[in-house]
């Protein structure tokens, strides 16, 4: 069954994004087409707004029931998220988000897209 999953974000860094619109732009892109390049993925949209650095990604999943849909659809954005080398808070318990780190590609430390969800909701499509 196909779910309709909405991700609503704050991404932040410590520089500034209006001095770098190009890197914010980019790096929303790479973790958009991480997502998309999923089998279970469908109809990836994002809406950012770079003034308040918050942004909306939407998409399809397949899941058995809505519980797994979630899961796979954290698990999906989480890993995109530390593929492109930021870092989330607050998406996975603080015990289980600790463990979890950037790949490889990381920014340096005062670049480092930092993504915390606001808002997230799974509904049958």
């Amino acid at each position: 069954m196909r779910y309709r999953a909405a991700f609503d974000f704050r991404v932040t860094r410590r520089i500034e994004w209006e001095d770098d619109l190009a890197g914010f732009h980019g790096h929303i892109e790479r973790v958009s087409e991480h997502i998309a390049a999923r089998k279970i993925i469908d109809e990836v949209r994002v809406i950012a707004d770079i003034k308040r650095g918050c942004l909306t990604l939407d998409f399809l999943v397949e899941g058995d029931t809505e519980a797994e849909a979630e899961t796979e659809a954290l698990d999906i954005v989480s890993l995109a998220i530390r593929e492109c080398g930021a870092r989330h808070v607050g998406l996975y318990p603080i015990t289980e988000e600790r463990r979890l780190k950037s790949r490889a590609n990381a920014f340096s430390g005062l670049r480092t897209p930092k993504w915390e969800p606001r808002r997230i909701l799974i509904a049958a499509a």
